[in-house]
C-alpha cells in the first residue's frame, strides 16, 4: 500500500514538471503538503514556500492559481475542500482559510487589487494596494464563481451564493449573495431558526 502511494505522489510530481507553469514552486508545495491532496494546479508563484500553510486533510482540486507574493502569507486549515479552477493571490497581509470550509470551482480569492489613482500613468504600471488581510472561518461555504475581495471576513458556517461578490463582511450562521453580497438570511440563536432578511 505505501508503496502505491509513493507512486501516485512520484506520478503527481512529473504530472508537474511536464504541465504546470511554476513548476518549481508546484513541486516544493507538493513535497509540504503530504498530508493533504494537491493535484495537479495550472499555475503556482511563490515569494517563498514557508508563506504557504497547508494542514492535514485538505483536498485542493486541479486547476488551482496561486499566487503568494511579497510577504503575504496563505493558511489553509484542516479537512478544507477548494474546488477545481480556484484563484488565491495575494501580495500582502493574510489569506486565512478556516478548517472544514468548502469553496465551490472557479472562486476567487485575493488581498491583491490594482492602483489606479493616479491618472497619468497606466493602471498596469502602479502596483498593488490591499484593503486588508481575507478571512474565511471555519465551516463556511463559497459557492461557485463568487469573488472574495480583500479586507473581509465570512463568519463561521455561513453561505456565500454563486456568483457572488463579497465586498463587506459576512457574519456567521449568514447566507449571502448578490453583487456586492448582501445578507438575505442568517439565523437566529435565540429563537433557533432561520430568518429571511429581504424586504
Amino acid at each position: 500500500m505505501k508503496v502505491l502511494l509513493n507512486a501516485a505522489f512520484f506520478l503527481e510530481i512529473v504530472k508537474m514538471l511536464f504541465f504546470t507553469y511554476g513548476k518549481t514552486d508546484a513541486i516544493k508545495l507538493k513535497i509540504r503538503s503530504k498530508d493533504s491532496t494537491l493535484l495537479r494546479p495550472f499555475l503556482v508563484s511563490l515569494s517563498d514556500v514557508d508563506n504557504v500553510h497547508i494542514s492535514k486533510n485538505v483536498f485542493i482540486h486541479a486547476g488551482l492559481v496561486l499566487r503568494i507574493l511579497g510577504d503575504c502569507q496563505l493558511f489553509i486549515g484542516e479537512g478544507t475542500y477548494i474546488g477545481p479552477n480556484t484563484h488565491i493571490s495575494g501580495t500582502q497581509g493574510e489569506i486565512i482559510i478556516g478548517k472544514k470550509v468548502m469553496i465551490a470551482d472557479n472562486v476567487l480569492v485575493s488581498t491583491a487589487a490594482h492602483k489606479y489613482r493616479d491618472v497619468l500613468r497606466p493602471i498596469k504600471d502602479q502596483g498593488y494596494e490591499s484593503k486588508g488581510n481575507i478571512i474565511i472561518c471555519d465551516g463556511s461555504w463559497i459557492g461557485v464563481g463568487s469573488i472574495i475581495m480583500s479586507g473581509v471576513r465570512v463568519g463561521k458556517n455561513s453561505v456565500v451564493g454563486a456568483n457572488s461578490v463579497v465586498t463587506h463582511d459576512i457574519p456567521p450562521f449568514s447566507v449571502a449573495a448578490g453583487s456586492p453580497a448582501r445578507i438575505i438570511k442568517r439565523y437566529d440563536t435565540t429563537e433557533k431558526r432561520w430568518l429571511d432578511t429581504r424586504s
